[in-house]
C-alpha cells in the first residue's frame, strides 16, 4: 500500500512538473523582451487579468473609491487567493499574475492520474494527465500570464467527477461530502461555473436513480449535493461559509444517526426542489445555450441594439476540423486533443469506455460541453480535454493487449502517447504568443494618463480596454469587459459620430449621470447628496451610501420602458446642438485609443451604426485595415483583394474601378506628432485611403467614416481645441481631455 502511494506521488509529482515547464514556455521565450516588461516583470497576456488584479490593489490599498465594477477580496475568488499570497507571503503582484495560472493549472494532473489509481492503472492515469496538462487549448488559456478563472475552470470539475467516481466504488458519504466541498469551491472560484456543476449533479441524479435507486445511501448522496448546489441569497462569502457549515451538519447527522429509505427519499426531494428553486438550474443551463448560440439585435422594450456576444471571437463557433487551406486556424480536433486522429480516438475511446465502465457516462456533460464549441465558440473545448485524453490512452491501452510481450506493450503506449503530446507541445513551441495586453509604450501613456487625473475621472473607450485602463490609470470606465451591455452604443457613438460637439455632449451626459448613479464610496457625501433618492440607501448604523443600479446608462437617459421614454433619434439629434442643457461637471473625462484599436474598429462602428428605432443598418461602413501584398506596374494589390491604381487614382474591387477622392500618407513621430501628406485625386470620390508608415498599414474607407471622430482624433491628430486638450500622445495611443 505505501509503496502504491509512493508511486503515485511520483506520476503525480513527474507530471505536474512536466505541466509547469509546458506552461512556462511563454516566460521562457520572451522574458526580458523590453516591449513585454513593467516593472521587471513580464506583462499578463489576458484582459480580464486587469480585472481581478484591480481587486487585489482595491483590497490591499483602499483603491477605486469610485468604481463600483471593482471586485474585493471577499467577492471573487481569484481576487481572494491572490490577495493572501501578496498579503502575507509579500509575493508582488506582477509576480503571482504571471506565475499563478501555471501552479493552479497544472493541478489537472491530480484528479487524472487518481481515477487511473482508482481503477488499478496508475500508467493510464499517468501518461493521460500527461496529455490533458498540454493540450492544445487548455495551454492556451493556462500558459504564464493567463491570469484569469480559467485557471480553476477545469480542475475542480475533474476533482469532483474523480470523487462521483470514487462514492461509487465505495459508497462511502465522505467522498461525496468532499465532491460538494469542491463545488462549494468552484462556485466561489469559478463564478460562471454552475452550469457546469448542474449538469454533473443532474447526470448523477439520473444515473444513480437507474442503477442504485434501491440502495438508500443515494439519497443521503444527493441530499448533500443538492445542499452544495442550491443558492443561498446572501453574498457570495456568505453563501460559501453558510454551505459549507450545512454540509458539515448534514455529513455528521447521516454518519451518526440511521434513516429509513422513504424519509431519506423525502428529504432529498424537498432539498432537491429548493435547489431546483433557488438555483434556477434548468433554466440557467438553457439560458446560457442560447445565449452562446444567439446573434443579431437585441430589443428593449421599443429600442433596438447591436448585441455583443456575435462579436467575440471566442464565442464563435468553430469546425470539427481543420481547414486543409488553413490548417492551423481554430477547430476543435485540434484545440481538444492537438491533431484529428487524436480526436477520433478520444471519440471510440470515450465510447468504449462507457460501455466497458458504464459510470464514466458521469463525464457526459463534460463531453458535450467540449464538442458544444462547434457552435457555441473556443472557449469551451478545455472541458473535454481531461477527458480527452483518458479516452484516448485508455483506447491505446486496449490495443496495447493485443501485444504478447510487455516490454513491447509499454514501448507501444509510451510512444504513442508522445505521438499525441507532440503536436501540442510543438504548438507551445512553434511561436504560440498571445503578447501582454498593453505593450510597456502603452503602459507608458497611461501611466501618463494616471498623473494627470484623480480617481474621480473617467477614460472613455472601447470596453476590451476597459480593464486594463483600471489597473494603470486607475480611472473609470463607462464599459468593460463584464459590463459591454447597451452602454456600447454610447462609446461606438462617440468614435462614429462626425460631430465633436455631439461627442462632448454625450460623453458629459452618460458619465455625469452614470457617477451620480453608480458613486458607492461612502466618504464622499457629495455623491450621496446629489444621488438619485431611490439609489440612497443606509447601513445599520443609519450611514448613507449608493445601491448600484443594474439599468445600463443608456437606457436611463431614454427612459426605456418608461411612460415618458424619449424618441432616440430626437434626443441624438439635439445632443449635436452647442447649446444643449448639460449636468453640472463634476470630474474630468478622457478620450483613449490606442493605435491598434483600428484592428477591431469596424467592430466598434457596429454597435452605433443601427437605427435604434428599427433596428436596421444605417448605412455600409467602410473600413478595412490590411497590408499591401505585391506591387504590379502603378498597381499596388493589397492582402484583402482590393487594388490601388497610383496612376489614376482609383481603387480597383471585383473588376469595378472605384474614384478615390485622397490618399493619405501620415508618420506618427517620436513625440506623438502626426504628420500628415495628403494627395487629392478625384473630387467626387466616395473613397479615402490612408496609409499609416509607422505601422506600414493601409485603411480603406468611406468619406463619412474618414471625417469620424475617432480617424479625424486618433489616426490623424484632428480636434476641435475648444472642446478638447490632447493631453497624452505618443507614438501609440493618444489621450484627450474634455474642456466642458
Amino acid at each position: 500500500m505505501r509503496k502504491e502511494r509512493r508511486e503515485i506521488y511520483i506520476y503525480i509529482a513527474i507530471a505536474f512538473v512536466f505541466s509547469l515547464l509546458v506552461h512556462l514556455i511563454w516566460v521562457f521565450m520572451h522574458h526580458g523582451e523590453a516591449a513585454y516588461m513593467w516593472n521587471g516583470q513580464l506583462m499578463i497576456n489576458t484582459n480580464d487579468g486587469y480585472y481581478f488584479a484591480s481587486g487585489v490593489k482595491k483590497s490591499l490599498y483602499d483603491m477605486y473609491q469610485y468604481n463600483h465594477m471593482v471586485p474585493s477580496f471577499l467577492e471573487r475568488g481569484l481576487v481572494f487567493v491572490t490577495f493572501i499570497i501578496v498579503k502575507f507571503l509579500h509575493i508582488p503582484l506582477n509576480t503571482v499574475m504571471l506565475y499563478l495560472p501555471t501552479i493552479i493549472s497544472s493541478l489537472i494532473v491530480i484528479p487524472l492520474i487518481l481515477i487511473g489509481k482508482l481503477y488499478n492503472k496508475p500508467l493510464w492515469g499517468f501518461f493521460s494527465a500527461l496529455l490533458a496538462s498540454v493540450a492544445w487549448s487548455y495551454y492556451n488559456r493556462t500558459l504564464a500570464g493567463y491570469y484569469d478563472t480559467d485557471m480553476f475552470a477545469l480542475i475542480m470539475p475533474y476533482f469532483i467527477l474523480y470523487y462521483f467516481l470514487k462514492s461509487l466504488k465505495s459508497f462511502s458519504i465522505k467522498d461525496i461530502f468532499i465532491a460538494s466541498i469542491f463545488i462549494v469551491a468552484y462556485s466561489f472560484l469559478y463564478p460562471h461555473g454552475s452550469s457546469v456543476t448542474n449538469a454533473l449533479i443532474f447526470i448523477f441524479t439520473i444515473y444513480m436513480l437507474i442503477f442504485h435507486r434501491k440502495n438508500e445511501k443515494i439519497y443521503i448522496f444527493l441530499t448533500i449535493l443538492f445542499i452544495s448546489a442550491s443558492h443561498i441569497p446572501t453574498p457570495i462569502i456568505y453563501e460559501v461559509i453558510i454551505k459549507t457549515i450545512l454540509l458539515s451538519i448534514a455529513y455528521l447527522l447521516f454518519t451518526k444517526k440511521s434513516f429509513n429509505i422513504k424519509a431519506l427519499i423525502y428529504i432529498s426531494a424537498i432539498v432537491f426542489l429548493y435547489f431546483l428553486i433557488s438555483s434556477n438550474a434548468l433554466a440557467s443551463i438553457i439560458s446560457r445555450v442560447i445565449s452562446y448560440t444567439s446573434t443579431g439585435t437585441t430589443k428593449d422594450g421599443s429600442i433596438h441594439f447591436y448585441g455583443v456576444l456575435q462579436t467575440v471571437s471566442e464565442a464563435s463557433g468553430i469546425p470539427f476540423f481543420p481547414d486543409p487551406r488553413n490548417p492551423y486556424a481554430n477547430n476543435v480536433s485540434y484545440r481538444i486533443i492537438g491533431s484529428v486522429a487524436g480526436f477520433f480516438m478520444f471519440i471510440i475511446g470515450y465510447v468504449i469506455l462507457c460501455i466497458r465502465k458504464k459510470e464514466f457516462i458521469l463525464a457526459l456533460p463534460l463531453v458535450g460541453i467540449g464538442l458544444f464549441a462547434h457552435w457555441g465558440g473556443l472557449r469551451f473545448t478545455i472541458y473535454a480535454v481531461p477527458i480527452a485524453a483518458l479516452s484516448a490512452i485508455y483506447l491505446l491501452g486496449l490495443i496495447s493487449e493485443y501485444i504478447q510481450s510487455k516490454k513491447l506493450q509499454y514501448t507501444f503506449l509510451i510512444l504513442a502517447t508522445i505521438a499525441l503530446i507532440y503536436p501540442n507541445v510543438k504548438h507551445a513551441l512553434e511561436g504560440y504568443n498571445p503578447g501582454p495586453v498593453f505593450q510597456n509604450a502603452e503602459v507608458k501613456d497611461l501611466n501618463s494618463l494616471k498623473k494627470l487625473s484623480n480617481p474621480k475621472d473617467y477614460t472613455l473607450t472601447w470596453w476590451d480596454y476597459g480593464y486594463p485602463i483600471w489597473y494603470y490609470s486607475e480611472t473609470n470606465t463607462l464599459i468593460d469587459g463584464g459590463k459591454h451591455n447597451n452602454d456600447n452604443f454610447i462609446i461606438s457613438k462617440l468614435f462614429l459620430s462626425t460631430s465633436p460637439q455631439f461627442a462632448a455632449n454625450l460623453a458629459r451626459l452618460s458619465v455625469e449621470k452614470y457617477a451620480k448613479t453608480y458613486s458607492i464610496h461612502k466618504k464622499y457625501e457629495d455623491d450621496i447628496i446629489n444621488a438619485p433618492k431611490e439609489f440612497v440607501m443606509q447601513d445599520k448604523k443609519g450611514k448613507k451610501y449608493i445601491q448600484p443600479s443594474g439599468n445600463a446608462i443608456i437606457d436611463m437617459l431614454l427612459q426605456i420602458n418608461k411612460p415618458n421614454q424619449k424618441d432616440p433619434n430626437k434626443f441624438l439629434q439635439d445632443l449635436a446642438s452647442n447649446n444643449y442643457k448639460l449636468p453640472k461637471k463634476t470630474r474630468d473625462i478622457y478620450f483613449y485609443a490606442p493605435l491598434k484599436m483600428l484592428n477591431i474598429f469596424p467592430v466598434v462602428a457596429k454597435f452605433s451604426n443601427i437605427d435604434l428605432k428599427t433596428g436596421k443598418r444605417e448605412r455600409n461602413i467602410w473600413f478595412y485595415p490590411t497590408y499591401a501584398y505585391k506591387k504590379d506596374g502603378s498597381l499596388i494589390i493589397f492582402r484583402n483583394g482590393i487594388a490601388f491604381d497610383t496612376l489614376k487614382g482609383n481603387l480597383i474591387l471585383n473588376n469595378r474601378e472605384l474614384p478615390l477622392k485622397y490618399f493619405i500618407e501620415t508618420k506618427i513621430e517620436n513625440n506623438g506628432d502626426i504628420k500628415v501628406t495628403p494627395n487629392k485625386y478625384h473630387e467626387d470620390g466616395r473613397y479615402i485611403l490612408l496609409y499609416i508608415k509607422n505601422l506600414n498599414r493601409f485603411i480603406v474607407m468611406d468619406n463619412q467614416t474618414f471625417a469620424s471622430n475617432y480617424v479625424q482624433m486618433f489616426l490623424l491628430g484632428n480636434y476641435d481645441k475648444n472642446l478638447f486638450d490632447l493631453v497624452v500622445k505618443s507614438p501609440y495611443s493618444r489621450v484627450y481631455k474634455l474642456k466642458k
